[in-house]
């Protein structure tokens, strides 16, 4: 996972803004990653990935929950420039 995505977010609209598109394109990368490491699994071959599928998962949540934190700082900060 990309460590700056996890720093706190920042003030501005723009940077806001700048940010949410960084944690779409993570989290696009992120459902890829689950993708390809399932379909690698061959349980016929006794191949499993189980360990690295749950840590992606569990990095995508974190992700999904980042870009809400960024949603609603946004909707906060439009919100105060109407008023």
């Amino acid at each position: 996972m990309t460590e700056p995505l996890l720093e706190a977010l920042p003030g501005t609209l723009p940077e806001l803004e700048t940010r949410q598109r960084d944690l779409d394109a993570a989290l696009e990368a992120s459902r890829e990653r689950i993708r390809s490491l399932m379909a690698q699994e061959d349980p016929s071959a006794g191949i499993f990935h189980a360990e690295a599928i749950h840590t992606a998962k569990q990095e995508h949540m974190q992700l999904r929950y980042m870009k809400d934190l960024c949603a609603a700082r946004l909707a906060r900060l439009r919100e105060a420039d109407d008023c």
